[in-house]
């Protein structure tokens, strides 16, 4: 199945961190079809270089916005230049499980009524050292209490395009 992945980036985004979150995405047992990447104005010559030194070995599509207007603006940029209805999200910063997109994707594909699945994540530093972990309820009425805060962790989610869209 054909996915998108989204990614935003912005100045004070470091380059390794970058560099290890792109080295995730090659390393994936399920590659992503096309990885929508969003330079929220304009980025530091290193993010740059790691940019282009990826850009043979991922499928990246960059969307080069002029002025950093904020995570909120960016991925509705990024989004609407997603071409698959399977969008999977992550951050600058953020590396993946080698298997994180065949798991949510094939969620998705088996799980047509759902709109949005999220996965757990453990924090980590500068460094790569675990310093904590995030876990989260994981059944709808679990989730469903939670709404009026954040139930999923959104740089770890994999969500339908068009129910996203649907609802603004």
């Amino acid at each position: 199945m054909k996915f998108s992945c989204l990614i935003s980036c912005y100045y004070k985004d470091s380059a390794e961190q970058l560099r290890e979150a792109l080295n995730s995405l090659a390393l994936q047992t399920l590659p992503a079809t096309e990885i929508v990447f969003v330079e929220d104005g304009e980025l530091s010559q290193s993010l740059y270089e790691v940019l282009d030194r990826f850009s043979d070995t991922l499928p990246l599509v960059r969307v080069r916005i002029m002025e950093n207007k904020g995570l909120g603006n960016a991925l509705y940029e990024g989004l609407r230049r997603c071409t698959y209805e399977i969008v999977i999200r992550m951050d600058a910063d953020d590396i993946c499980a080698y298997n994180r997109f065949e798991e949510q994707v094939a969620f998705m594909s088996s799980h047509p009524e759902v709109d949005i699945v999220g996965s757990w994540a453990k924090d980590i530093d500068e460094k790569g050292n675990i310093i904590g972990e995030r876990k989260y309820p994981t059944s709808h009425e679990e989730l469903y209490k939670l709404m009026w805060t954040n139930p999923l962790i959104h740089p770890a989610v994999a969500f339908r395009k068009t129910s996203i869209e649907r609802i603004g």
